[in-house]
């Protein structure tokens, strides 16, 4: 087998221009292909990056709302217990207000009504007594006498009680 110079430059030029027609048939676009595949797993990536990020964003964004919310709340819980406590203790004072009132007229009614019958019994008593006293002594006892008794009797019971 002869080497001949002219079949190694027809080889040449066959080899050169086979490399040429597979770069533009099918390295260009193979690489082009390629390139854009690349580039939208890039696309997708940066994406879902940005995707992630925000709701990253969000669940931060509603953690913090989340919490203040339950800080509101819990503001809100313990202003309606001070208001409850503050009520309750209001209701607590007027009602021992009232009861105090009740008491002092209840008494005062009651030292009213035992004057006004100690006046209405008082003569009964003077004249019982002077009657039990006629009998016991067998004798007349003058009502002034005997009421100046009572009076006094009376008048000492009113300053011990």
């Amino acid at each position: 087998m002869q080497l001949n110079v002219s079949d190694i430059i027809l080889h040449l030029v066959n080899i050169v221009v086979l490399y040429l027609l597979l770069r533009l048939l099918i390295y260009k676009p193979v690489r082009k292909f390629m390139d854009n595949r690349a580039a939208r797993v890039q696309a997708q990536m940066d994406e879902a990056t940005r995707i992630n990020e925000e709701a990253h964003q969000k669940q931060v964004e509603y953690e913090q709302r989340l919490a203040a919310m339950e800080e509101e709340a819990s503001n809100k819980m313990q202003e309606a217990n001070r208001a409850a406590s503050e009520a309750a203790a209001a209701i607590t004072a007027q009602a021992q207000e009232e009861a105090k009132t009740i008491l002092e007229q209840a008494q005062t009614e009651a030292d009213q009504q035992r004057e006004t019958i100690q006046r209405q019994v008082r003569p009964q008593i003077v004249d019982i007594s002077v009657d039990i006293a006629e009998k016991l002594l067998g004798r007349e006892v003058s009502r002034e006498d005997n009421r100046a008794l009572i009076d006094s009797f009376f008048q000492s019971q009113e300053k011990v009680g």
